[in-house]
């Protein structure tokens, strides 16, 4: 990710923004295996390597535990369908020597089961 987009994280979490998921987005149940996608990179690498740490605690329907059925069951894959909503709860920088990494956590946001389709509805 680019610096720019750590900023528009940054700016959802100072004003409690909504955020929406506009595009399936494969995640993994297992930190190791996220973060194996994006290791830390040097602290003078234009791109930052981000881990988005997404937190379901209600059942949501457009988080599909795909365990059953991956190519690759030890990744634990969670696909996330476009218009799931989160909220940022925290951004943490970790430093290790002279690399980096950040960790967005981000909180589901869940829509009643009726009202699901009226908001898909309203945004296109």
């Amino acid at each position: 990710m680019s610096h720019a987009d750590l900023d528009a994280y940054r700016w959802a979490l100072e004003n409690s923004a909504i955020l929406e998921a506009r595009s399936l987005q494969s995640t993994s149940k297992r930190k190791d295996v996220a973060s194996s996608f994006a290791p830390p990179l040097p602290i003078t690498d234009p791109k930052l390597a981000i881990i988005l740490h997404f937190r379901i605690d209600q059942i949501c329907s457009s988080a599909i535990d795909l365990n059953g059925i991956s190519h690759y069951p030890g990744e634990e894959e969670v696909l996330l369908l476009p218009f799931t909503l989160f909220k940022v709860v925290s951004i943490d920088q970790h430093t290790i020597g002279f690399n980096q990494q950040y960790e967005i956590l981000m909180e589901n946001t869940p829509v009643p089961k009726n009202k699901t389709w009226k908001v898909i509805r309203e945004t296109n």
